[in-house]
């Protein structure tokens, strides 16, 4: 340890150091909730004297207003788009208002009047189950023949594959086979060639 150090220590255990005291901390440093006098209107009033609580009033109410002002104009886009969702005869979907509008899908399900459209016209497209039940039956016989027609297709060309695949894999093992033998002969070939120079 080194001496300065040591005898630093020694000073401190017998109370000759002293350590300083930190100044109380500024006024500004205060907490918020620390009480401040009120003006006779009953606003609160700051170490400096200002109408804090005035000011701070306002901020929300700007805030306020920003934010009814801008939840308004996305209700009216939204009102727009299932407009022009009708107009063009295209299914009143959430998803559809939302992309058409440029709003979340939160803000369509948060807005009660809105979300109970949507619901109604959504439901006034879709046709009744009978009808979709009587058209699935219709379109069912087709899309199991074709279903079945392609199914069938599918196992004929695997099968033409795995074929093709055998007599590939079998010209290949004698391409290397005939490969193998040419080499041998080249080597020895080769060999022959050196011992004769």
């Amino acid at each position: 340890m080194r001496p300065e150090v040591r005898h630093h220590r020694q000073q401190r255990r017998a109370g000759r150091f002293r350590v300083r005291a930190r100044p109380p901390a500024p006024d500004r440093f205060l907490s918020r909730s620390t009480p401040h006098a009120t003006d006779g209107a009953g606003h609160e009033r700051g170490l400096d004297g200002s109408r804090r609580g005035e000011r701070r009033q306002r901020r929300v109410d700007a805030l306020a207003a920003a934010a009814r002002r801008k939840s308004e104009s996305k209700l009216a886009a939204a009102e727009s788009a299932i407009k022009r969702l009708i107009k063009q005869d295209a299914p009143v979907t959430f998803q559809a208002v939302q992309r058409e509008a440029g709003v979340s899908h939160s803000f369509l399900y948060g807005h009660p009047m809105l979300r109970r459209r949507i619901e109604q016209l959504r439901q006034r497209r879709m046709p009744p189950r009978a009808e979709r039940a009587r058209a699935d039956g219709c379109e069912g016989a087709a899309s199991d023949n074709v279903v079945l027609a392609l199914t069938a297709e599918i196992a004929r060309l695997k099968r033409v594959h795995r074929l093709e695949m055998a007599a590939l894999r079998e010209a290949l093992e004698r391409a290397h086979g005939e490969n193998l033998i040419l080499r041998r002969q080249l080597g020895c070939l080769h060999g022959e060639a050196t011992g004769l120079d």
